[in-house]
Order: structure tokens, then C-alpha cells, then sequence
């Protein structure tokens, strides 16, 4: 699992459109956004 952070929220978008239907090493990308990281106590 990759983690990558982006700039800006119009950034993001357009990476997640960007990777829609492609694959790495013949899987599917699954990609989500997250406003903020979530932080584990």
C-alpha cells in the first residue's frame, strides 16, 4: 500500500481521474481521497 499527498484538493481530483481503470503490475490502482490524515493513538 502507497500513501501520496498532493498540494491541493483540484490536484487530487485530478490524479484520481487520472488513475481511474489503469493497473500496476497487472492489478487495478484503488485509489480514495482524505481530506486529513487520520491520526492512530
Amino acid at each position: 500500500m502507497w500513501y501520496i499527498t498532493l498540494n491541493n484538493e483540484d490536484d487530487a481530483l485530478k490524479f484520481l481521474s487520472s488513475v481511474k481503470g489503469k493497473t500496476f503490475k497487472d492489478q487495478p490502482i484503488a485509489a480514495r481521497m482524505k481530506s486529513e490524515p487520520a491520526l492512530r493513538v
